[in-house]
């Protein structure tokens, strides 16, 4: 995992053509940064706001709402670290549109590699704090649409293995093992990302 991140940080560094210092993984950039509202939101009302949010695939405005979570959850808690690291990932491939061009949400590719650090970062504590082997395989199974998002099918697939070995009575990972080694063994293996959406484990404190 460590060499996969190592890569990953590696290859988008590359790939900047104006990196510098960047916080958007701190809630510095713009248009992430936190509302009023958020700042003096419940539990509840926040977690609906985030819920709405990546649901209408605005990752980047959710991230507020997450770290508001965050800041009210009493115990740590796996899920929401498991949610927060899928939505750092939504925000950091997050797009937009200017005068009919396609561009990227955040203002650089540097930022992007910091949200992305940050979305693996936010697993890897969801992956310590996991009480049962199906969220520990949950965690895996996120690390490994991350990785395949970013370009990394090989690494992608050592995680969904990982997370059959982790609850061998889960068929979906299981699965999307099988999935994984076909595509990195079939002839028409490509590196292209494998972007899609990543599932929500549910409102804090409710699992």
């Amino acid at each position: 995992m460590a060499r996969a991140q190592a890569a990953l940080i590696l290859a988008l560094a590359l790939a900047s053509c104006a990196p510098r210092v960047a916080a958007a993984a701190r809630g510095l950039t713009p248009a992430a940064a936190v509302p009023d509202s958020a700042s003096a939101m419940n539990l509840r009302d926040a977690y609906a706001a985030a819920e709405r949010l990546v649901g209408l695939r605005r990752h980047l405005e959710s991230l507020p709402y997450f770290r508001r979570m965050i800041e009210l959850v009493p115990a740590e808690d796996w899920s929401l670290r498991h949610d927060y690291g899928n939505a750092l990932q939504g925000a950091s491939m997050q797009s937009r549109t200017l005068r009919g061009l396609p561009l990227h949400a955040v203002r650089s590719s540097y930022e992007s590699i910091e949200l992305m650090r940050a979305a693996l970062e936010e697993l890897n504590r969801a992956q310590r704090l996991a009480p049962t082997p199906r969220a520990a395989a949950s965690v895996h199974l996120a690390r490994a649409r991350q990785l395949g998002a970013w370009g990394l099918p090989c690494d992608a697939w050592a995680e969904a293995r990982a997370a059959a070995s982790a609850d061998r009575s889960w068929d979906l990972a299981a699965l999307t093992e099988r999935q994984w080694a076909r595509r990195i063994a079939g002839p028409d293996f490509s590196l292209a990302p494998d972007a899609g959406p990543a599932p929500r484990t549910g409102e804090p404190g409710r699992r």
